[in-house]
């Protein structure tokens, strides 16, 4: 990356790719991000599979910009910040091992949530940007809140 604003903007590129709304303000540096996803992170590890974005705000400061996700999958979302932190900041790339490397970025981080593993694997647009149909995951994770 060469500036903030090419940071945000393949960030926000990625998270429409893959069918989930973003609002840009918590999303706008890199180190800004990560600690923003860090919180998330945490915090969806206390929640319930299940649980909406709502209740991801609920249970932080700061972040009630993410409302405009407020009927996706916490979790789901959470793994898709991550995805696109990753892939936005070029520590993942398409060529290689994608999944290696977005596990790498995950742990260097520390943005690991209970089943984040899981997520990552039954998802391929999450490590693939040349997913068929990445828009699917949105849809699944609107779906599952």
């Amino acid at each position: 990356m060469t500036s903030a604003t090419s940071f945000s903007h393949a960030f926000s590129e990625r998270m429409q790719a893959l069918g989930l709304p973003v609002a840009p303000e918590p999303f706008e540096h890199f180190s800004q991000a990560v600690s923003n996803a860090s919180q998330m992170a945490a915090v969806v590890g206390l929640l319930g599979d299940q649980s909406s974005v709502t209740e991801l705000v609920r249970r932080t400061l700061g972040l009630e910009k993410l409302m405009v996700a407020a009927n996706y999958n916490a979790r789901a979302y959470t793994a898709g910040v991550i995805s696109c932190l990753a892939f936005a900041s070029g520590q993942v790339r398409t060529g290689g091992s994608p999944m290696a490397d977005l596990f790498r970025f995950t742990f260097q981080h520390q943005l690991q949530f209970p089943g984040w593993q899981l997520v990552f694997m039954m998802n391929p647009a999450l490590t693939d940007p040349a997913s068929q149909i990445p828009h699917a995951f949105g849809n699944r994770a609107r779906q599952a809140a």
